[in-house]
């Protein structure tokens, strides 16, 4: 998969599915879980409970650079009220995962999904514009 697709940052199609074409991850997802109501008869807006990206670990891709550009990306979709390919006029609402990275939590990755630090300076780039 494109790192560009998992960021929110997509600007070519990676996906399509039934004629729709997926720029992200995220849309996919979405759409996927509206498709599965649909089957159940249930027609109701999704909200997306968590969403982030790991800033530290030893994982190749859980830097605080992707991170922040995940963040901001998100951010963007956020403020421009975007919906997804099967829902455009259903702008995608969702919760930042934690707001502080858990250093007492060790298990793995989930501990590096805070926005801040415990003492409260940024876990990424993106809090610094």
């Amino acid at each position: 998969m494109n790192i560009d697709y998992a960021l929110l940052n997509g600007v070519s199609p990676a996906v399509t599915d039934n004629g729709l074409q997926y720029t992200n991850m995220m849309d996919g997802l979405v759409d996927a879980f509206y498709t599965s109501l649909s089957k159940l008869g249930i027609t109701m807006r999704v909200i997306v409970g968590e969403t982030g990206w790991a800033s530290g670990s030893t994982v190749k891709y859980a830097t605080p650079k992707l991170a922040g550009e995940y963040i901001y990306n998100l951010a963007e979709r956020l403020r421009n009220n975007v919906g997804t390919p099967l829902k455009p006029n259903w702008p995608v609402e969702t919760f930042i995962h934690t707001l502080y990275v858990q250093d007492k939590n060790n298990n793995g990755l989930y501990k590096w999904y805070g926005m801040f630090y415990p003492n409260g300076s940024p876990a990424n780039p993106f809090l610094n514009l």
